[in-house]
C-alpha cells in the first residue's frame, strides 16, 4: 500500500471518493483529524469526521454548555449487548466525554431491550446499531446539558425519553429524505 501525503491544494488523495459528495452538498462539513488517543491508532494518517447536515454523528460531536458553562467533545467508544458484560438486558452505549479544560470522563447510556423492540414498533424502524447508538447519543447530550446524572457512570434511559428521542429521529430522517 502507498501512502501519499496531501497535495499542495489539501486535497488527501485517499478522500478523493468523498469530494463528490461534499459538493454535493451531503456533507455539512468535513473536518480531517489525528487521532491516536483512545485506543486508536491510525499510524499517522487522517481520519475524515463527517457531520452530515440532516443526521446526527454519534461517533463525534460537541455538547454543552452545561449547566456550569462547560463544553465536552464527545467521542463514541463502543456499543455491546450488556447481557455479555454484566447480565442486564440492555444495549450499552459507551462514550468518552472530554472537557475544554482537558478533563476526561466516561458514560455508559443503557437502552433497555424491551423498551427498544416496543419504541422501534411503534415508530415503524428496525432495530439496528446507528439507530441505538444515535438514541444513546441523544440522551447523552440531554444529560450533560441539564446536568443530570452526570455524577453516574451508567445511566439507564427511561422507555418514555426514549420514545421521545426515536420520534425526533424518525422527523429528522424523513424531512433529509425529502430534502433529497
Amino acid at each position: 500500500m502507498q501512502i501519499a501525503a496531501a497535495e499542495a491544494d489539501g486535497i488527501d488523495p485517499h478522500l478523493d471518493f468523498a469530494w463528490a459528495w461534499v459538493f454535493d452538498r451531503l456533507f455539512s462539513q468535513t473536518e480531517l483529524a489525528l487521532r491516536d488517543e483512545f485506543g486508536y491508532q491510525h499510524y499517522g494518517l487522517p481520519t475524515a469526521i463527517v457531520n452530515w447536515v440532516c443526521m446526527q454523528n454519534f461517533r463525534q460531536f460537541e455538547a454543552g454548555p452545561d449547566p456550569f458553562g462547560r463544553k465536552f467533545q464527545i467521542l463514541f467508544k463502543w456499543m455491546q449487548t450488556a447481557i455479555s458484560i454484566r447480565h442486564a438486558d440492555t444495549v450499552d452505549v459507551k462514550f468518552i466525554l472530554v472537557e475544554e479544560n482537558g478533563g476526561r470522563t466516561e458514560k455508559t447510556i443503557a437502552l433497555p431491550h424491551a423498551d427498544l423492540l416496543r419504541v422501534a414498533g411503534e415508530v415503524g424502524r428496525k432495530v439496528d446499531d446507528p439507530w441505538c447508538s444515535r438514541l444513546g447519543a441523544m440522551h447523552l447530550r440531554h444529560l450533560v446539558e441539564t446536568g443530570e446524572d452526570m455524577e453516574k457512570d451508567l445511566v439507564t434511559v427511561s422507555a418514555a425519553d426514549m420514545k421521545a428521542y426515536a420520534e425526533s429521529l424518525g422527523d429528522t430522517e424523513k424531512s433529509a429524505v425529502r430534502a433529497r
